[in-house]
């Protein structure tokens, strides 16, 4: 069994519950259980916030989709170009304006879909997290998760690192095998030490900011604890690509930008009366100080305007179910 990141076992042992295939809990939720064409989406913010801010980014964002017989973990890396508060702008900045509430109703209308219910978990809440559950499972011996456990501050800054390139959108891939390796540890907790999962779960609803109540969560992985992860597991990361663009309107793209608004520099040097290689230094100078001002910022754009249910239809068509190369490096 195997671990992962800043939404923990306590994570786990919700998301576990929460996904399990064709699920509709009442709570957040308006819909009728067992309709085969009603889903369940489950979102899980982690912030950077940390005890002495008030606030902070959704840094982390997971959507576990449920449906019969399949469970989806659907990432959005925290650049991702969207519409926040009637303007464009990085995705993960709706927590900071308006917390989950408006976190939660950005992520909707950018992929078109309702969230069920919600789970935010901050720098503080995952290392107390991670202690909790270490003490509980004797540093983890219980549930053969020793190495996983061993370091709480190392276990958040690998699902934090993104110094790699394509940085966010490999952070999303380490998100997202840490989470299946919770959902493994949490499976076999629920059947093999029930005692021992009550405590982790109602430890955890008390830490976190959630929706979620004890009696949902446990109904939920009762009833759907034999999903097999290996082979009814999809996980995907929105389809997208980096484009740097500017604050004052990240819509369009940069060189288009810049040919509205750039000042005409050849003339500004040819006034000084440089010439040759001065005169290209002193344009870059003037170009990058003026990109600078005017705050050149790097984005992910999403490939398609396409809905959750499209995406994830989409790729099922294709017999796709992993849309990244995962190198699996919990799996020791």
């Amino acid at each position: 069994m195997k671990r992962l990141t800043p939404t923990l076992i306590l994570i786990a042992v919700f998301c576990s519950m929460l996904l399990m295939p064709g699920v509709r809990i009442e709570a957040g939720s308006a819909a009728e259980q067992n309709d085969p064409d009603e889903f369940y989406d489950l979102l899980i913010l982690g912030i950077d916030r940390r005890s002495y801010q008030n606030t902070g980014r959704s840094d982390v964002i997971i959507i576990v989709h449920c449906e019969p017989g399949k469970m989806t973990l659907f990432s959005i890396p925290r650049d991702t170009l969207a519409y926040v508060r009637r303007k464009y702008d990085k995705i993960n900045h709706a927590f900071a304006y308006g917390q989950v509430k408006l976190s939660k109703s950005t992520i909707e209308h950018f992929l078109k879909f309702k969230v069920d219910n919600y789970i935010v978990i901050d720098f503080e809440t995952f290392l107390t997290t991670v202690d909790v559950i270490k003490k509980v499972t004797d540093d983890g011996r219980l549930i053969g998760a020793e190495n996983f456990l061993a370091s709480g501050e190392n276990l958040l800054k690998w699902l934090r690192f993104r110094g790699y390139r394509k940085g966010d959108r490999r952070r999303c891939q380490r998100h997202q095998l840490f989470m299946s390796r919770v959902f493994e540890y949490t499976q076999d907790i629920f059947i093999d030490q029930p005692l021992m999962f009550g405590q982790c779960m109602r430890t955890g609803l008390r830490i976190v900011e959630t929706d979620l109540t004890y009696d949902h969560a446990e109904q939920l992985y009762s009833n759907y604890k034999d999903l097999d992860l290996d082979t009814d597991l999809e996980r995907f990361v929105l389809p997208g690509y980096p484009s740097s663009r500017y604050r004052s309107n990240p819509a369009i793209t940069q060189s288009r930008y810049e040919s509205r608004n750039m000042p005409n520099f050849d003339s500004k040097v040819a006034a000084e009366g440089l010439e040759g290689e001065e005169a290209a230094k002193r344009k870059k100078a003037l170009i990058k100080k003026w990109r600078g001002k005017n705050h050149l910022m790097n984005y992910y754009i999403s490939k398609y305007n396409w809905s959750l249910v499209t995406y994830i239809r989409w790729f099922r068509k294709n017999e796709v179910t992993v849309n990244y190369k995962e190198v699996d490096t919990l799996r020791k």
